[in-house]
């Protein structure tokens, strides 16, 4: 006989992982036929994850019938590598003006390339685990198989032809729970593959290539950090040797609204960062 309105369906967090999905709302209730489809809506707003999940959203569902003795089946259905990545981007927050906000921006799938790894001489514009230019937390997370890397690729070679000496990359693309570890701002162009940091090991390299940035096309932003990791606010033009201390003014917040004349003795590293 038919059974269509025998079936039962249940929907729930994956029990065999440990990564919190939340409980999936059901179209109605009872959760019964009389179709043998099941149709669900994930949870409108997963459990929070301000520092990222660990893993993807992952559910069991499960469909039984009970006429005398029970049957059932079960199925997981999990989010694939590229859905988990971008799944960041909605789960991490960070707390600005003390409230936690997260990216203004999930980038759509065709943004990410799949398994693509940086030219040679610029290892760093992808730090993963164990990778030559790990220090301290990796910039993005072992498990990801995908990261925006191409337009930022092409951007390094860009300034590194227009630059008199070859660009030492120590930063590129961040996932966002990556980002978030080396204290990046939330909406930090590294997590849209548009960003990359560069340490010449010295005062008058780290200014020659903030020098050189200026004259590039699509350039939004370009800085150089002090001896204490703050913006200089308007570098010396022309160069000036901080070796025996220039007073300048730097930034002493991360929007760079706090504004203080201090002591400046090297020009640490950079960072440049564009449009597209």
């Amino acid at each position: 006989r038919n059974m269509d309105d025998q079936v039962i369906w249940t929907m729930i967090d994956n029990p065999d992982d440990a990564i919190s999905s939340g409980t999936p709302i059901p179209i109605s209730s009872p959760q019964a036929g009389p179709s043998m489809t099941y149709t669900f809506n994930p949870p409108t707003v997963p459990p929070p994850a301000p520092d990222g999940r660990g893993g993807p959203l992952s559910y069991q569902i499960i469909a039984s019938i009970v006429s005398g003795k029970e049957f059932n089946d079960k199925i997981i259905i999990t989010q694939d590598n590229l859905d988990d990545l971008r799944q960041e981007y909605i789960d991490v927050k960070k707390l600005v003006n003390n409230n936690l906000v997260r990216a203004n921006t999930v980038p759509s799938t065709g943004a990410f390339d799949h398994l693509l790894f940086p030219p040679a001489q610029y290892p760093c514009l992808l730090d993963r685990p164990n990778d030559v230019c790990t220090v301290g937390q990796p910039d993005v997370d072992e498990r990801h198989e995908w990261w925006i890397l191409s337009g930022i690729i092409q951007h390094a070679q860009d300034l590194d032809g227009n630059y008199a000496g070859a660009l030492n990359v120590t930063c590129g693309y961040r996932c966002p729970a990556g980002n978030k570890r080396v204290g990046g701002a939330i909406n930090s162009r590294h997590i849209y593959g548009k960003a990359l940091d560069y340490d010449q090991l010295s005062d008058q390299g780290n200014w020659n290539v903030w020098n050189t940035a200026g004259g590039l096309a699509g350039v939004a932003n370009r800085f150089l950090y002090d001896q204490d990791n703050h913006i200089i606010v308007a570098p010396p033009v022309p160069y000036q040797d901080p070796s025996g201390g220039i007073m300048l003014d730097v930034c002493m917040n991360p929007s760079c609204t706090i504004i203080n004349q201090l002591r400046v003795t090297e020009y640490d590293f950079g960072h440049v960062d564009w449009t597209q």
